[in-house]
């Protein structure tokens, strides 16, 4: 398993890790010499109609872009700065009429941020 995706820790404080995978055990799912490779789950995009596309944009920032397959694009992104833990809150839209949001943070310092937003259109960044 640990050939298939190695995690290794940076700093544990800062909560920085690595990620490695080994692209050898991802393969096409109709490839009949190879059975025993692991297949690759389906498409975000396949899985739930109303999504036209999702990416995961890595950096300094923990960024998910989500698109809506019927016209309102949402791109939703967290960023968390590493010197004063302070939440970036961006927003380009057409129309905003009010917003909640909460960060939970879990036993793991795993940090979640759920965001309400009420009578908008358009593209909304958080």
């Amino acid at each position: 398993m640990q050939k298939i995706h190695l995690a290794k820790v940076e700093n544990c404080k800062e909560q920085r890790s690595q990620s490695y995978l080994d692209a050898h055990h991802y393969v096409d799912k109709n490839d009949p010499e190879n059975p025993e490779r692991f297949v690759l789950e389906e498409s975000v995009e396949q899985v739930y109609p109303w999504i036209r596309s999702a990416q995961v944009v890595d950096g300094s920032a923990r960024q998910a872009v989500v698109v809506h397959s019927e016209g309102t694009n949402l791109e939703v992104i967290l960023q968390v700065h590493d010197t004063s833990m302070a939440l970036s809150f961006l927003h380009d839209f057409s129309k905003l009429g009010d917003f909640t949001g909460t960060i939970i943070v879990d036993f793991k310092s795993n940090r979640y941020f759920n965001l309400t937003v009420y009578n908008t259109t358009g593209n909304v960044s958080c």
